[in-house]
């Protein structure tokens, strides 16, 4: 076959009139179905043709510069070019559908958790009753009056933050990941409100590294109230905002510090709605990963503080006055932690 698709420079008008007149040798050895299969063909030839030891091309015998030939290339190039453009729709349908799927996933999943978070709104309307799960108190710090909510056994959901610097392996001469960032927000609360344009930079492994998200566990006292500890700063939350939830888990999501400006990563297959959490949280905690700032970069603020048995320390009080949040006191004795379905 490479004998009769070799040609030299000196056949090259002989082998073009045979084309043009519809017909090669080659061509009558190979009875081609479509003439444009052909040409399409022998033009891939032509293009990707390969010059032998004595100077005669192989693959570029049929090719001439009649019309024909140009409309085949032409068509060639058309086709290739539909088929990138088809690719190119199937992947971005496929990437839009995926993105709509998790979209949908966090939309419920936001809902289902505003549903069942305790509003503070109706903490304060029940205390306004004769229902006595729910008392509520004034104390003053430093000539302010701050609102104390006594909870005894009132049905509480919500989300917990802790602000801690010693209970991740803290040491003099150990520091972990944002420790220090921990510590000096434990001194100077006006640094959680830091506006997003206002930190350097997010991420990394320092203990000065600061985060654009926010790791929340849900907490129902109803299933676990030793979820709580008393040693602990807590700020409290009591709903979410659309697009505000990027991971779900029943333990450590692991999720990266500089993550809060993805999309989320919530799967519709595992959508970990708070009635999952609250089965397999009896004894462990999860972790939702929030967006720490809105849109406008304006970071998303605590709706109060959590204590257990009345242990309201000095930074406690600081942090209550400072952000004119109430505090809510759990008192443990009036729940009971529910026995693990597993045991």
């Amino acid at each position: 076959m490479l004998e009769q698709l070799e040609i030299s420079n000196s056949d090259n008008n002989k082998e073009n009139n045979n084309v043009n007149n519809g017909s090669t040798e080659f061509e009558d050895n190979f009875k081609w179905p479509k003439a444009s299969l052909r040409n399409i063909i022998t033009n891939a030839l032509w293009i990707f043709g390969k010059k032998r030891s004595d100077g005669k091309i192989i693959g570029a015998n049929t090719i001439s510069n009649t019309e024909q030939d140009k409309i085949a290339i032409k068509s060639f190039e058309e086709s290739k070019l539909e088929e990138d453009l088809i690719g190119g729709m199937d992947k971005f349908r496929a990437s839009k559908k995926e993105k709509f799927r998790s979209e949908r996933t966090q939309e419920l999943s936001e809902r289902s958790f505003n549903e069942h978070l305790t509003k503070l709104e109706d903490i304060e309307a029940t205390s306004q009753t004769e229902d006595n799960q729910v008392s509520k108190r004034e104390i003053e710090y430093n000539g302010k009056k701050l609102t104390v909510y006594d909870f005894e056994g009132f049905p509480f959901s919500f989300f917990q933050h802790a602000i801690d610097y010693k209970g991740r392996g803290q040491t003099e001469k150990r520091f972990v990941i944002g420790a220090a960032t921990a510590k000096s927000l434990q001194d100077n609360p006006s640094l959680w409100q830091e506006k997003k344009s206002e930190i350097p930079e997010f991420g990394g492994y320092q203990s000065d590294s600061q985060s654009n998200t926010l790791s929340v566990s849900y907490v129902n006292l109803e299933i676990n109230p030793e979820d709580v500890d008393p040693t602990k700063l807590y700020y409290g939350f009591d709903h979410l905002e659309p697009d505000s939830v990027l991971m779900i888990g029943s333990s450590d999501v692991m999720a990266p510090n500089d993550s809060g400006d993805q999309k989320t990563f919530l799967n519709e297959s595992h959508p970990y709605l708070p009635e999952m959490l609250e089965d397999q949280n009896i004894d462990d905690y999860n972790e939702i990963s929030l967006r720490r700032y809105k849109e406008n970069g304006d970071p998303k603020m605590p709706d109060y503080l959590i204590v257990v048995d009345g242990n309201m320390s000095e930074v406690i009080l600081r942090h209550a006055a400072y952000f004119n949040i109430p505090i809510i006191n759990i008192e443990t004795k009036y729940y009971k932690k529910q026995e693990s379905k597993a045991a």
